[in-house]
């Protein structure tokens, strides 16, 4: 087993960020290990709280949906697709640890506009005696297209 602190110490000023937690992850396994009495974290053990791994960054330029292709064929996986607001998550297993990718949805589906409808909401009005007040507009309904996620080009789907 590897000294944390002489993993951390062996480190370079130029390492990164992903670097470093990789590395104390090592170390927290280590630990872990080494000590059996003390308890195995809850995050990935459990559905509710399975491992997040957010494909939010805005610095890459990549293409998502074959960021995502990539992701999936390492984590050897099969993974069931799932949206909530304006996130897409695919949630899968590696061994025993629950996983959950996530993505913007608008980067890995299509979103069109089918119409509008009217849609009446109280809001604040600071100037008035009666402190809401109705407002009537126009809200769009739309449909979201996700084609075969994983399909990263025409020749290559993954299933997810």
């Amino acid at each position: 087993m590897t000294n944390g602190a002489d993993r951390r110490d062996a480190m370079n000023p130029g390492d990164t960020e992903r670097q470093q937690w990789i590395a104390d992850m090592r170390d927290l396994l280590d630990v872990l290990e080494a000590n059996p009495e003390l308890p195995l974290p809850t995050v990935g053990r459990h559905t509710f709280s399975p491992v997040n791994l957010g494909f939010f960054d805005t610095k890459r330029k990549d293409d998502r949906r074959a960021q995502l292709a990539r992701a999936v064929r390492a984590l050897r996986g099969g993974f069931t697709k799932d949206y909530s607001g304006n996130v897409m998550k695919l949630d899968g297993t590696f061994g025993s640890l629950h996983l959950r990718l996530m993505v913007p949805r608008e980067q890995v589906c299509e979103r069109r506009v089918l119409g509008v409808r009217p849609q009446t909401v109280e809001i604040p009005d600071p100037a008035a005696a009666v402190p809401k007040k109705k407002v009537t507009y126009d809200a769009e309904v739309v449909e979201w297209s996700c084609p075969p996620l994983l399909a990263a080009t025409e020749s290559e789907a993954v299933s997810a």
